[in-house]
C-alpha cells in the first residue's frame, strides 16, 4: 500500500507545493515550524481543502487529479484523521464514538459496538467506554480518538498534533503506546508534528516541511547529521552555515569566510557541533583556523551544559561546562571569543 501525492495550493499567504511518497512499511513523521503548511496538507490530502494543481494517488485509486477534474469527496476516501483536538462527538460515550465510523462504513449497531469495545481494549481505554468526552482526560481523549481513527482500518492514517492537548508529564508513556498502536496499524501512516521528541519516538522517516516546501527527506540520523536548513540545524542543537565553496574555504553570503579541511566546490553547507566551539575572554593563540570575535547574546544552561550564543561576524552557539562558564564569567556577559578548528566542521555540498 501506498501513497503518492502531488499538492499544490494557495491558503492565505501560504503557498503550498508538496510532492510526497509514504509506504506502509514505515510511519512518516511530517515536521516543521509553525506556519510551514503541515495541517495544510493533511486537510488536502484528507479532501478537506481542494487543490489547485496535482494528484493525489492511495492504493492505485485516484483521489485528486486536477487534470481530469476528479475529487473523491472526504466521506468516500478511505482516510481516518485524527484531529489535534480529537473531535469527539461530545453527545456520545466513547464507545459509541468508535462504533460510530464503523456504523458510518455499514456495520450493525451490535457488531460496531462490539468492535469498538475491542479497539478501545486494545487502545487500553474500555475502562472510560462509557464516559463521555468532557470527563476524559487528554490522554484518554486521544486513545479513544486513534481507536475510532484504527476502528475502520483506514488505508491512509493521520494524526495531526496527536500530543497537543497532553500535559508534558505524561507524553513520554503516550508516545511510547502510539509507536506500538501504530506499528500494528494497517495502512500508510502520517504523524504531523513540530516537535523532535515526538518524530523521535515515533517515526521511520522525517519529511521536512518550511514555507510550504519539503526541504529534507530521511531516517532520523540522516537528517539530524546533515541539516539542509536553519530550522533543522536548530532542532537538533548544531550550527548551520551555507555559502559557496572553493577548496578548504567556504564563503557565506556576507563576505565572512569559514575554513575547513575538505576540500568542497560550489554551494555547500558547513555544520560545526556547539561543544567544537572554545570560548575565551581574550583572543587565542595556536592552531584554531577560525576564531571570530562577538558579543554574549544569550545563555542557556542546559543539565552539565550551558549553551552560549555569541553575536559577531559569524553568529555561533557554543556549550561548555558550568565551571568553564563561571570562570569566564560569561553571565556577566560582554565581549567573547569563539574558535573553532578547521578538522571539527563537516562540509557537504548543497
Amino acid at each position: 500500500m501506498t501513497l503518492h501525492a502531488r499538492v499544490q495550493l494557495e491558503l492565505g499567504e501560504l503557498n503550498l507545493d508538496v510532492e510526497l511518497r509514504a509506504q506502509r512499511t514505515e510511519v512518516l513523521a511530517l515536521v516543521g515550524p509553525n506556519g510551514a503548511g503541515k495541517t495544510t496538507l493533511l486537510r488536502a490530502l484528507a479532501g478537506l481543502l481542494p487543490i489547485t494543481n496535482g494528484r493525489v494517488e492511495l492504493d492505485g485509486a485516484v483521489l485528486d487529479d486536477t487534470q481530469t477534474g476528479q475529487h473523491l469527496l472526504p466521506e468516500a476516501r478511505p482516510i481516518s484523521v485524527v484531529f489535534q483536538d480529537y473531535l469527539l462527538f461530545p453527545h456520545l460515550s466513547a464507545l459509541d464514538n468508535v462504533a460510530y465510523g464503523l456504523r458510518s462504513r455499514g456495520a450493525s449497531r451490535d457488531g460496531a459496538r462490539k468492535e469498538a469495545s475491542a479497539w478501545l481494549e486494545r487502545v487500553g481505554a474500555r475502562e472510560q467506554s462509557e464516559s463521555r468526552p468532557a470527563s476524559l482526560s487528554g490522554g484518554q481523549a486521544q486513545r479513544v480518538a486513534l481507536a475510532r481513527a484504527l476502528a475502520t482500518r483506514p488505508a491512509l492514517l493521520l494524526l495531526d498534533e496527536p500530543f497537543a492537548a497532553i500535559d508534558v508529564s505524561a507524553r513520554a508513556a503516550l508516545r511510547r503506546d502510539l509507536r506500538s498502536h501504530l506499528a500494528g496499524a494497517e495502512g500508510v501512516r502520517i504523524v504531523i508534528t513540530h516537535d523532535p521528541l515526538d518524530a523521535m519516538a515515533i517515526a521511520d522517516r522525517l519529511l521536512v516541511l518550511e514555507a510550504g516546501r519539503i526541504t529534507q527527506v530521511g531516517t532520523l540520523p540522516e537528517v539530524t547529521a546533515r541539516p539542509r536548513s536553519r530550522w533543522v540545524a536548530q532542532l537538533v542543537g548544531l550550527n548551520l552555515y551555507h555559502g559557496l565553496a572553493a577548496g578548504n574555504v567556504v564563503t557565506l553570503r556576507d563576505g565572512h569566510a569559514i575554513q575547513v579541511s575538505d576540500e568542497v566546490h560550489g554551494a555547500a553547507f558547513a555544520v560545526v557541533h556547539p561543544r567544537a566551539v572554545s570560548l575565551h575572554r581574550q583572543q587565542p593563540e595556536g592552531s584554531p583556523r577560525n576564531v571570530w570575535q562577538g558579543d554574549i547574546g544569550g545563555i542557556d544552561f542546559e543539565g552539565d551544559r550551558v549553551r552560549v550564543e555569541v553575536n559577531g561576524p559569524v553568529l555561533v552557539v557554543a556549550e561548555v561546562t558550568p565551571r568553564a562558564a563561571n570562570e569566564l564569567r560569561l553571565a556577566e556577559g560582554g565581549r567573547v571569543w569563539a574558535a573553532v578548528k578547521a578538522s571539527e566542521i563537516e562540509v557537504y555540498p548543497e
